[in-house]
């Protein structure tokens, strides 16, 4: 009976450990499969200059301005002795004119067009009178009529949309209202325009292959 009962227990130790082993094994196994995926980002496009909106030219491409990937400390506050005061501003006397600033067109990023962007300049021009309608414009040559006063954003735009929609039929020899493409303008600010720019850049959106 000490002999039987001794082969069992051996034979049970044995069936043990190999059940040991391959549950391991498959353990292992599982960890190797998981482990074996790798997951992809979305690499940015390369930008080749920033430049104001305006500035753009035909055949061009833009994409908006990045996010920033560093902290940039807030120029309002100094730090003394270990606490965080906010600067005030000086005060101009009033006998001394207060400093202006030049408006500039929205900065954008200029970057390669074989990479992902916004647009592409299809068409660039400067507005100036128009010669049937007295409270319209039209395409001039650039830099336009620097005597026209400002005739508001609405009519800015809306001859800006009318004059891109031409060049965009003579351009892709389609109809935009049958096109995939989606158009767009960049069109002078009143401040812009206070300083002669007459400029309007149309941009168009290929659709997604």
């Amino acid at each position: 009976m000490g002999i039987r009962r001794l082969a069992t227990i051996v034979a049970a130790c044995v069936v043990a450990v190999s059940c040991s082993s391959s549950s391991g094994d498959a353990a292992v196994d599982t960890s190797e499969s998981t482990s074996s995926t790798e997951s992809t980002t979305t690499v940015p496009a390369p930008i080749l200059a920033l430049v104001g909106n305006l500035e753009l030219a035909e055949g061009q491409c833009y994409a908006d301005l990045p996010p920033p990937t560093a902290q940039v400390p807030d120029p309002t506050t100094t730090t003394v002795e270990g606490e965080t005061a906010v600067a005030t501003e000086p005060t101009v006397p009033p006998t001394v004119a207060a400093p202006t600033t030049t408006p500039r067109p929205t900065i954008v990023a200029m970057v390669d067009c074989a990479e992902n962007n916004d647009g592409t300049v299809y068409a660039a021009f400067c507005l100036g009178p128009h010669a049937e309608f007295a409270d319209d414009l039209t395409a001039a040559a650039c830099p336009g009529d620097p005597t026209i006063e400002y005739p508001g954003d609405r009519t800015i735009r809306r001859a800006a949309s009318r004059i891109c929609l031409q060049r965009f039929t003579e351009r892709f020899e389609e109809d935009y209202a049958t096109s995939e493409r989606i158009a767009t303008e960049f069109v002078p600010t009143e401040g812009l325009w206070g300083l002669d720019d007459r400029r309007v850049v149309c941009l168009v959106e290929e659709p997604a292959p």
